[in-house]
């Protein structure tokens, strides 16, 4: 079956995932997470994967199109051909800034919102998740000065904000603004997304740190997500409803890795933890007492 043909036989499990998920996104936890074929198994026997999450991947969009062209113009034709592209579909939420668009809307609920109902949500600037098929493209090498340069490429083109080549912040101006990427691509993204794994021992890129990957596997599909300083927090969630997880490390681009942990000291995020960690107090105690009992 296709991505598509799994998200709809499968509407009754997302639905499920929608609620228990969907308000770790609302109370910034996570910002998003992505659900791809059960069957996709990366089996390549290369060092590095450079993964670039985005929505126009296609051959034939503007942006895939530009990057190749980027690309190019570093690797000679002959090692251009040996680097393997592979592109992949993904289902993606995500919580919404102002002025990011989708396929659907919802609440951190998981209720969909529609007409005046998605109406209302803006005007109040409540939290809004957004959900479109996505693609994602995995470049294979295996020379560390290749991923160097690849990874140069993408910060110098695949970002609408110019960023610092050390830091892998946005640059700022003397007024303390995000300074615009007048060498961006078509489309380049506000927050790209851009993971690389490695087989090799770590690539000690300093504008890429290391972060969780998390993955929840159901019948026919897989939900991937991303987390770095909030990882405790979603594994006891996630344990506390039964969820049984894989975990790994990878290594992500610092603007992606900054978005991801924005919020930890909001307000919203202090809320949800009260009531997280009373909850736990209580399933602890309840626990407790059954032991008791059975004794």
């Amino acid at each position: 079956m296709s991505l598509e043909e799994i998200t709809q036989n499968q509407s009754e499990q997302l639905k499920k995932d929608r609620i228990l998920l969907f308000p770790l996104m609302g109370y910034n936890v996570i910002t998003g997470l992505n659900i791809y074929e059960s069957k996709y198994v990366n089996k390549a026997e290369h060092k590095f994967v450079l993964s670039y999450l985005h929505s126009e991947l296609n051959e034939k969009d503007a942006h895939r199109q530009e990057l190749e062209e980027k690309l190019k113009k570093y690797f000679d034709m002959i090692s251009f051909r040996e680097i393997n592209f592979e592109k992949i579909d993904r289902y993606t939420s995500y919580k919404l800034k102002r002025g990011w668009e989708a396929q659907r809307y919802y609440n951190m609920r998981g209720e969909e919102l529609k007409g005046k109902k998605l109406e209302r949500a803006r005007f109040l600037n409540e939290p809004i998740i957004g959900v479109a098929y996505q693609n994602e493209l995995d470049i294979f090498m295996d020379d560390l000065c290749d991923v160097e340069e690849a990874v140069r490429i993408f910060r110098k083109y695949c970002n609408a904000y110019l960023i610092d080549p050390i830091s892998g912040r946005c640059t700022l101006s003397e007024k303390r603004n995000k300074m615009k990427n007048k060498e961006r691509i078509t489309d380049a993204w506000e927050v790209p997304l851009i993971i690389l794994k490695s087989k090799a021992d770590s690539p000690n890129l300093e504008a890429y740190p290391q972060i969780k990957e998390v993955i929840i596997e159901r019948d026919d599909f897989f939900i991937n997500i991303l987390v770095d300083n909030k990882a405790k927090t979603l594994f006891d969630f996630l344990a506390m409803h039964g969820e049984q997880v894989d975990s790994g490390s990878v290594y992500a681009n610092r603007v992606f890795v900054d978005w991801i942990n924005k919020g930890l000291y909001s307000q919203a995020y202090k809320t949800f933890m009260k009531k997280f960690r009373s909850a736990q107090q209580k399933l602890s105690q309840k626990t407790n007492q059954d032991q008791t009992l059975e004794a």
